[in-house]
């Protein structure tokens, strides 16, 4: 199967918003989001043969909370193992932005 540049969906404000609220219900004390530099975003995309992202939930035993990691994907939908990977991002609500509408308390 070939990993498509336009796999994904765009959505709706209003769908968004159901997703995070269904999220926030289920686990009301846990992270709500992480937020990443730009920088590490392009660096991923930039890679040669990079045709998208692909983001796994993780971790963190050191910090005892979850986190993610960020790896790029070619176009035979294979990780990009060898390029950039990352994690580390600012998790909500450590920072949030409380004016969103995705921010529900």
């Amino acid at each position: 199967m070939e990993f498509s540049k336009s796999l994904g969906e765009a959505i709706s404000l209003e769908q968004a918003m159901t997703y995070v609220k269904a999220h926030n219900a289920r686990f009301p004390k846990g992270v709500k989001a992480f937020a990443f530099g730009a920088e590490h975003v392009q660096d991923v995309l930039n890679q040669e043969g990079c045709a998208g992202i692909r983001i796994y939930n993780g971790y963190n035993e050191e910090e005892d909370c979850p986190n993610i990691v960020v790896v790029g994907v070619d176009a035979n939908g294979k990780d990009m193992t060898d390029g950039k990977i990352f994690d580390r991002g600012i998790r909500c609500p450590d920072m949030c932005d409380i004016t969103s509408p995705l921010f529900q308390g």
